[in-house]
């Protein structure tokens, strides 16, 4: 590279930089995020935010996402994995005739149902019973607050809420990541961390399926926000600008041609 080039390359770092932030403005961001999460977390509830601005990024039309983990439902591959505890409610996975990334969630004890607050979730078909993705997502709706995706969100979509489910088992299709080969990233802690957390399920069925409404999406949201905040500054800025393309360049030519989960 001439040093016209690497003058370039330096004036570009610098505009990409004084839009996204320096190193410590963005740990900032995410340490605030991280004190949040903290103190909102309850005995029922687990908070997790993510979405651009808890990745660390203020772009313009960066949104917020915020996950609430319901803890009181606990999600198990199979019967086998099931364990017993009186204050959970064991959903099983059931990916019978279901594209890869759905799964309907069983009831395993059917005495849940006498609890009034949740049996309006859940449906019998045949002799199985499931909980509703769609009832359990239009539940509790605010004013203002539409439903998009499997979110409670503002018209203008800068801020989504899910509440959603976790299993804390890495599930059986995803393991391949693991293993996966690799050179120097993600380090082997950092793939640790994002297995030990497990994988989560938010309340949104595989579109024209037919029984889309008992379906629900796997989310792998907390091993993406973990990849984000171990990028070195250099990678977060690319990450940035390819948001920035896709925002102000791909999506007004092309409409919703990718989706950000591409990038």
């Amino acid at each position: 590279m001439n040093s016209e080039d690497k003058n370039l390359s330096l004036h570009f770092y610098d505009y990409i930089c004084n839009i996204v932030g320096s190193e410590e403005v963005v740990r900032t961001r995410r340490e605030i995020f991280t004190v949040k999460d903290i103190g909102e977390n309850t005995n029922s509830l687990t908070s997790i935010s993510s979405g651009s601005k808890a990745e660390g990024l203020d772009l313009k039309g960066s949104d917020f996402d915020q996950m609430y983990v319901f803890e009181p439902f606990r999600i198990f591959e199979s019967l086998n994995d099931v364990h017993y505890d009186p204050d959970n409610v064991p959903l099983v996975m059931d990916t019978n005739d279901i594209k890869p990334g759905f799964a309907k969630l069983k009831l395993v004890d059917k005495s849940w149902l006498d609890i009034v607050v949740i049996s309006d979730w859940f449906e019998t078909v045949g002799e199985e019973t499931y909980i509703s993705s769609k009832r359990f997502r239009e539940q509790d709706l605010s004013d203002g607050m539409i439903i998009h995706g499997s979110c409670h969100s503002t018209t203008d979509g800068e801020y989504n809420l899910a509440i959603c489910f976790v299993c804390k088992k890495w599930i059986t299709p995803a393991r391949q990541w693991i293993h996966r080969s690799r050179t120097t990233w993600p380090h082997y802690t950092l793939i640790t961390s994002a297995v030990k957390y497990g994988v989560l399920f938010v309340p949104i069925g595989c579109k024209d399926s037919p029984n889309e409404d008992f379906q629900w999406r796997v989310s792998f949201s907390v091993t993406e926000k973990l990849l984000i905040h171990f990028f070195t500054h250099s990678q977060l800025l690319c990450y940035a600008l390819m948001k920035i393309i896709l925002k102000d360049i791909i999506k007004p030519r092309h409409g919703d041609l990718l989706c950000s989960y591409f990038e």
